[in-house]
């Protein structure tokens, strides 16, 4: 069995830093993101997720927190990330090869006080998804894991 990561991961300056982290599976892969690790907002599939979902005002200030982080190179990540939180709020769910040769889809989730955060299911991308799984399906699965999330906060509340 291939092992997926699911984790929750709140925006901070310009990254998603993960909150918590859980794993599932036997294969060779060791969790290379845990409690306290940041990912690039731009690049990894939360905060796509979380981009798609914010209000456009939020979402401006993130982008000049950006824009003074990329300086020069900005204007090419910020097209590619317009077509990716375009996809996005088309498909429900963002799909992202990041860093640590991580591949993953994510999604927003609303959580306690009105508060988003990124849902995400991440996997060795050498290793790819099991026969079972695509892409599609794994977002699927992670669309309802987001649901049963918010439902449970909001029944908490």
């Amino acid at each position: 069995e291939n092992q997926i990561n699911i984790g929750l991961s709140a925006y901070d300056h310009g990254h998603m830093v993960y909150v918590m982290t859980f794993r599932k599976g036997r294969s060779i892969q060791t969790r290379t993101v845990a409690g306290g690790f940041r990912l690039p907002i731009a690049t990894c599939s939360p905060g796509i997720a979380y981009l798609a979902h914010i209000a456009a005002s939020e979402c401006a200030v993130v982008y000049a927190v950006l824009a003074e982080q990329h300086r020069q190179e900005w204007p090419k990540i910020q097209a590619a990330l317009d077509v990716a939180i375009r996809d996005t709020r088309k498909r429900g769910y963002s799909q992202a090869n990041s860093v640590l040769g991580n591949a993953g889809v994510g999604t927003a989730v609303l959580g306690p006080q009105g508060s988003t955060y990124g849902l995400s299911a991440s996997y060795l991308a050498s290793a790819g998804l099991p026969p079972h799984l695509t892409v599609e399906k794994l977002g699927e699965k992670l669309l309802s894991l987001a649901a049963e999330v918010e439902a449970a906060w909001n029944t908490s509340r």
